[in-house]
């Protein structure tokens, strides 16, 4: 990545384009089946704009109510959009149809008409879990026959896609737009590409520059990119299996409780067991151990990328015994 940043052909990609990121950008359209791609600086400008091309005169958005955009991105949705939310309460992420309707109805009383629907695959705060091609298909047409655009965040769809055994594009088949992060497992160090029709696509490029996020010589960040998406099928394979390997791990020490049934992709969700445990002192005790871990008193995740090797995942788990061993009184 940093050869490729260091030899990326620049151009100013507010103007006539940068080289670099056009060929991003049409990767990314290309692996989702999307006419074209836009990058920007985060997964959560990504979202903004596609909240602000596509509640422009329908401001009704439904969504699930435990996704990135209804929490972490709620307050920048609210203060910068004029969209009004509906949640649909989700089990490990997907979905009930009767309640997605009855999120449409509720807002049909209201005198809102929805103008988008948005999906997240796979779900972050679920655990990372999946959300099925069949399951995909459901929800997209369900918000296609309502008359609203259906937006994916798939910060990490590409998770699901190996997972899955499914192309990506498959999987966001039917959506007006979608989106995935170059900065999550993909590796790169900055920024997302929004991709959709091209209608979408012109509107999110000025969109993009009402939130601040046109750029000039992207291509030396996009360049990462582009060299994150040519081999992430097997690094994530491996993601997956160390995501595993350390839930099962971890489930053996009486500190952690995890729902095994959540650990699909490379995040280990753990709630804590202990009303002793310190999250400071948890964090301190790892993080000297080169173990890094932001925790709490309540739930917590654990993310597994392509620089995490098994090895690393039973030292892990070994630390964290010790601390369960020398840091907390038994329960």
């Amino acid at each position: 990545m940093l050869r490729a940043m260091a030899e990326a052909e620049v151009g100013d990609d507010q103007r006539e384009g940068d080289p670099t990121t056009r060929k991003l950008e049409a990767t990314a359209a290309e692996l989702l089946g999307m006419d074209g791609g836009l990058y920007v600086p985060s997964g959560t400008m990504a979202n903004l704009i596609a909240v602000l091309v596509h509640t422009r005169d329908r401001r009704g958005l439904v969504l699930e109510a435990s996704s990135h955009m209804a929490t972490v991105e709620a307050q920048g949705i609210a203060t910068l959009t004029q969209a009004r939310t509906y949640p649909v309460r989700g089990a490990f992420g997907v979905m009930a149809s009767d309640d997605v309707q009855a999120a449409f109805d509720r807002a049909a009383a209201d005198g809102i008409s929805v103008g988008l629907f948005c999906v997240e695959n796979t779900h972050n705060s679920a655990g990372g879990t999946l959300l099925t091609e069949s399951e995909m298909k459901r929800l997209i047409s369900l918000g296609r026959d309502r008359g609203a655009a259906v937006h994916v965040d798939g910060a990490r769809i590409f998770n699901a896609s190996v997972a899955l055994g499914t192309p990506a594009a498959r999987l966001v088949e039917g959506a007006d737009s979608a989106m995935f992060c170059i900065s999550k497992g993909l590796g790169a160090p900055v920024g997302s590409v929004l991709c959709g029709r091209a209608y979408f696509v012109a509107a999110a490029k000025q969109a993009r520059m009402w939130c601040g996020g046109a750029m000039r010589q992207s291509g030396v960040i996009a360049a990462a990119g582009i060299v994150g998406l040519k081999d992430y099928p097997e690094r994530f394979v491996t993601d997956h299996a160390n995501a595993r390997r350390l839930a099962e791990g971890l489930s053996k020490l009486p500190l952690f409780e995890i729902d095994m049934r959540s650990v699909q992709t490379n995040m280990v969700y753990v709630r804590v067991a202990n009303p002793e445990f310190d999250p400071t002192q948890f964090e301190r005790y790892c993080y000297e151990r080169g173990i890094r871990v932001r925790a709490n008193k309540e739930r917590f995740r654990f993310v597994l990328h392509h620089q995490i090797s098994s090895k690393d995942v039973d030292k892990t788990v070994e630390v964290i015994e010790q601390f369960t061993r020398s840091c907390l009184p038994p329960l």
